[in-house]
């Protein structure tokens, strides 16, 4: 196996640019799946 590296700094831009997506007031997150609204989260963040 290869040595793999992260970018610490891409990363964490990526989950704040995430947690925006469905934020609630309490400071969590709500995505239900099925919703319209969260097609680019699915398509620029696939599982």
């Amino acid at each position: 196996m290869r040595n793999l590296t992260v970018n610490g700094e891409r990363l964490w831009a990526s989950l704040m640019a995430l947690a925006q997506i469905g934020a609630t007031e309490k400071g969590g997150v709500c995505r239900l799946a099925a919703r319209r609204r969260w097609v680019p989260l699915r398509s620029t963040h696939p599982t």
